[in-house]
């Protein structure tokens, strides 16, 4: 399930694009799962492994670990759900990706077109650039990073904030992962085809977010501001990113190069 969290919107060779950061999110309510304390909320996600039927996706080393959702698609709309209800079918919750979407050119209530889906690719380049903390995520109660691969049972990056702008006649696209602490830029003057430039993390996953807040850099990217240089005070593009962990302001410039 993509469920984008942030969403920018462009238009490219005379149509409207929305690009979206597939985060994802589990619903939560009280009595959600099954329980009767209405105080009490309760997560829509659970283990594949502990209530999918497919024996063979079952094991931890496929997608036993995956959490999941037992609501619609993956079950029969109207079922009463509770922890323990069986289901054949896999919805996560979000795409680890980006999306490009067109939209459509008839006035009234029309489907947008899929246009471009980064899959795999943000995953693939965390991996590349971070291997010893490939999807990890920081443990809030202790201040220090947790081990590699925390969060590949999740969400895993999350890709959660994405900005649109145009510099050095491009057109650019720029996505923070919350969890992984990085950006990503792409160009996306081709917008059914973006093209990959750059990561770019200020997170030190040495560092600790309560003993030496300043030591873990900045954590956890949640919103992005792209400002082009027509509306920069130094008449550079820049990428304004706040984040959320570790309560701090990034400034990148963008140059040519």
């Amino acid at each position: 399930m993509y469920q984008p969290d942030a969403v920018a919107v462009a238009r490219l060779g005379g149509n409207d694009y929305l690009f979206t950061a597939n985060e994802g999110d589990a619903r939560e309510w009280p009595c959600l799962m099954g329980g009767t304390d209405s105080t009490v909320a309760e997560a829509e996600d659970v283990r594949y492994g502990s209530n999918g039927t497919n024996t063979s996706l079952k094991t931890n080393a496929t997608l036993g670990r995956l959490a999941v959702t037992p609501f619609t698609p993956a079950t029969v709309l109207g079922t009463n759900v509770t922890t323990k209800t069986t289901f054949a079918d896999a919805y996560s919750f979000g795409a680890r990706s980006f999306s490009v979407w067109k939209a459509p050119i008839f006035e009234g209530v029309f489907p947008a077109e899929l246009v471009y889906d980064s899959g795999n690719l943000i995953e693939k380049k965390v991996l590349e650039v971070n291997p010893t903390f490939f999807n990890a995520d920081w443990s809030t109660s202790t201040g220090v990073a947790n081990a590699a691969d925390t969060r590949s049972d999740n969400k895993g990056p999350e890709p959660e904030g994405i900005a649109y702008g145009k510099a050095f006649n491009k057109n650019w696209l720029v996505v923070g992962l919350e969890r992984d602490g990085g950006i990503m830029l792409f160009e996306v003057s081709d917008p059914a085809a973006p093209v990959f430039v750059q990561y770019i993390t200020t997170t030190d996953w040495q560092g600790s977010m309560l003993s030496t807040p300043k030591s873990s850099g900045d954590v956890s990217p949640e919103g992005i501001l792209f400002i082009e240089a027509k509306d920069s005070p130094s008449k550079k593009p820049l990428v304004i990113v706040s984040y959320e962990l570790s309560g701090t302001v990034a400034i990148f410039e963008l140059n040519s190069k």
